[in-house]
């Protein structure tokens, strides 16, 4: 199930916790969290890791690796943010 994007930002919809895209939703309070060490479910998923708009295979034993949200099966984050998201890791 992919999280509705409802979250209307310059003309385009984003899905809730877009500002900080790569973080994971709670399932139960669905705030934005630290990735658990486990994957979560699809709608739970950071924007990077969700196969939409990044390619990120999530392993927390690296966690120092590169995050991605140039896009897979949805535009690059990229293309409107341009690098803003560039440094941050959580």
């Amino acid at each position: 199930m992919v999280p509705p994007h409802v979250v209307e930002e310059d003309g385009h919809l984003h899905a809730r916790g877009n500002e900080t895209p790569f973080l994971c939703g709670d399932a139960s309070t669905g705030a934005r969290v630290a990735c658990p060490t486990q994957p979560p479910a699809l709608e739970n998923l950071s924007c990077d890791a969700s196969g939409c708009h990044g390619s990120y295979d999530y392993d927390p034993a690296t966690p120092q690796d590169d995050r991605s949200l140039d896009g897979d099966d949805a535009p690059s984050c990229y293309d409107c943010h341009g690098k803003e998201w560039n440094d941050r890791k959580e």
